[in-house]
């Protein structure tokens, strides 16, 4: 599905990676997609690591937030 495309997104998806995870993390996984109505996995995953990105990259900038 090279010419398939993320929602936002301005360029095809191209770029393939496999991981596993954990029965738990696939079940939070599967619940994040339904609770947020994605239309498939992959598209899940794709913002679910966007999301964890920008928090990591925000973190580089400012440094990680200290636990109470």
């Amino acid at each position: 599905m090279s010419n398939e495309r993320d929602q936002g997104a301005d360029e095809p998806l191209s770029e393939r990676k496999m991981l596993s995870v954990t029965p738990e993390m696939a079940r939070r996984i599967d619940d994040y997609r339904f609770r947020h109505r994605f239309p498939t996995e992959s598209a899940a995953i794709r913002k679910l690591l966007s999301l964890g990105l920008e928090r990591a990259e925000e973190e580089d900038r400012t440094g990680p937030e200290s636990s109470p």
